[in-house]
């Protein structure tokens, strides 16, 4: 290039390219305020219900990575979430591990049962796949979770304590930080493998594997990838999970458990990563608010149903694509910004009091 010819510049617009720094700054803002707000706002309850939504959030993660990504359902996210809270509390209780280990061996010993899953399940896919990983679920279940009761306690099931790193973690607010701060890196994880070359593969794996073969995109391997990296999440999150109920038994990771949360994911939106959060604040609010009013109780199942049938029906791509269209639609007449901006404002101070009032009565109780 000629000292006189000044270097192309492609437009922002044009580029696609868009300001990250900024919106990841207003994310790490949101967090922040998030963190401290919720344990100091919501009483004892709250924080641990919301440390709970963290919990089901990282477990919509770990099928958004599978049935979102190339399009493997699986039935068996429970299974693998039992196997993580399982071997964490089995290796501390037993061998004395310290928690980040005990973590680290929930997430890595579901890599050989994703490589058993993993392989026979490449032949298969939809609903034969579905009904693949629900028989290798209860195989787990009879085999493992039955047949070791060094690892599961047996009936009685297997006890911990919250970890102790550096400070102790027994409150509820400190551990919901930690496990906010465990999710916030698998989130960061997932939004940056989403963009990257085989995030994109994957997607292109989930849209037809025929044109993807022709491309030269190695199926067989990324869908291998997509069992190991949902299995590792999955496992971790259950590490956290049984850390904050400080108790697990194998009665807890059934299939209802597993259908609860592939149903949660599809109200969110599965092929989103927001999907699984939003189907994590549907399935914890909904639930813990009813449940809040006594006479409501009953209409909390009521709820979860008519939220699939709206999806089904209405929206496939779940609460995250139904929220896309209607910010799209905003962007395009800007009067009613003021009234959106306006209507989530008061939507928020309506759910925070709503938490508080019966966070309050329910401590009190």
């Amino acid at each position: 290039m000629s000292a006189g010819v000044e270097a192309l510049r492609v437009p922002r617009q044009v580029s696609g390219a868009r300001p990250v720094g900024k919106l990841f700054g207003i994310a790490a803002a949101a967090v922040a305020v998030t963190a401290f707000a919720i344990p100091a706002l919501t009483g004892s309850y709250w924080t641990y219900v919301f440390t709970y939504f963290l919990v089901y959030a990282m477990i919509g993660l770990s099928l958004v990575l599978l049935t979102g990504y190339v399009g493997q359902i699986s039935l068996m996210g429970a299974t693998l979430v039992g196997l993580g809270a399982f071997t964490s509390a089995a290796v501390e209780v037993h061998w004395g591990w310290p928690f980040w280990a005990a973590a680290l061996s929930a997430g890595l010993i579901t890599l050989p049962f994703s490589l058993l899953i993993g392989f026979p399940a490449l032949r298969l896919r939809g609903l034969y796949l579905a009904i693949a990983t629900l028989a290798f679920a209860k195989l787990i279940e009879e085999l493992v979770f039955k047949g070791w009761p060094w690892l599961t306690g047996g009936f009685s099931g297997m006890q911990v304590h919250r970890p102790h790193m550096l400070i102790p973690f027994e409150s509820d607010a400190r551990y919901f930080w930690l496990v906010l701060g465990v999710f916030c890196a698998v989130l960061a994880f997932t939004y940056n493998f989403s963009r990257s070359r085989v995030g994109r593969a994957m997607r292109a794996t989930r849209e037809n594997e025929l044109a993807a073969q022709a491309m030269g995109i190695n199926i067989v391997k990324y869908k291998m990838l997509a069992f190991f990296l949902s299995g590792v999440v999955a496992g971790l999150a259950g590490a956290l999970q049984i850390h904050l109920s400080k108790a697990g038994s194998f009665e807890a990771y059934r299939f209802y458990l597993s259908f609860l949360i592939f149903v949660m994911v599809v109200i969110g939106g599965v092929r989103s990563m927001w999907g699984a959060l939003l189907g994590g604040v549907f399935l914890i609010l909904q639930t813990e608010l009813l449940r809040g009013v006594e006479f409501l109780t009953r209409f909390t199942d009521i709820a979860f149903g008519v939220g699939l049938i709206w999806v089904v029906l209405s929206n496939p791509e779940g609460l995250a694509g139904y929220l896309r269209d209607q910010w799209a639609w905003v962007k395009e007449k800007p009067r009613w910004r003021a009234l959106v901006a306006v209507a989530f404002v008061a939507f928020d101070i309506g759910t925070m009091w709503l938490l508080v009032h019966f966070g309050g009565q329910k401590g009190a109780g």
